[in-house]
């Protein structure tokens, strides 16, 4: 018995049952890969869209941040001047190195700098390093080097306190790494 002959709509296309299966094979695996690709052409899309996204966070949280920054990059030089002038003024020299408000509540937000991120953290860490310097510097001058008890009996020989001119260069050299890392990424968007 021959094949039965079935046709589209209208009669435009008349094949065997076998070529219709087969067929409708076909189109149902272009479909499944016309998926796949739309599929992946929209997480394209949505990932770009989040990257962008990111930039543009970056870029402001970095618009905000380096004026803060170089606020405190300027400090840090008067915090030096201060102690060439007045080694003995702790208080006011220390208050040179204090985070400002405006700062302090920018950095929970800092991780969207990325690696710059890290810079900040290292250039904070090495103005600490240098606030606490200047207060052993101060404390071994106050005690013309010596350690004494309570009752002004001499203890021990305090250790030579740290080279401020060091601190000073790590603190103002981190300083303006993180403030020139931040400044490419605001010129590279």
């Amino acid at each position: 018995m021959p094949d039965q002959i079935y046709c589209s709509s209208f009669e435009l296309i008349c094949a065997s049952m076998d070529v219709w299966t087969s067929a409708a094979s076909w189109v149902q695996a272009i479909g499944s890969i016309a998926a796949i690709g739309f599929s992946y052409a929209a997480g394209s899309r949505s990932e770009r869209a989040r990257v962008k996204k990111d930039q543009q966070r970056a870029m402001s949280y970095g618009y905000m941040v380096v004026p803060q920054l170089e606020l405190l990059w300027n400090n840090i030089h008067n915090a030096k001047t201060e102690f060439d002038r007045r080694p003995m003024d702790e208080e006011k020299i220390t208050d040179w190195l204090v985070l400002s408000p405006q700062l302090s509540a920018l950095l929970p937000e800092m991780h969207h700098l990325g690696d710059a991120s890290v810079a900040i953290h290292q250039a904070l860490s090495a103005i600490d390093s240098f606030r606490e310097d200047i207060l052993s510097n101060h404390e071994y001058d106050r005690n013309g080097g010596d350690s004494y008890d309570n009752q002004s009996n001499f203890l021990e020989s305090l250790p030579l306190p740290p080279d401020i001119q060091k601190s000073y260069v790590a603190a103002a050299t981190a300083m303006r790494n993180a403030i020139r890392q931040i400044n490419r990424i605001l010129r590279s968007h």
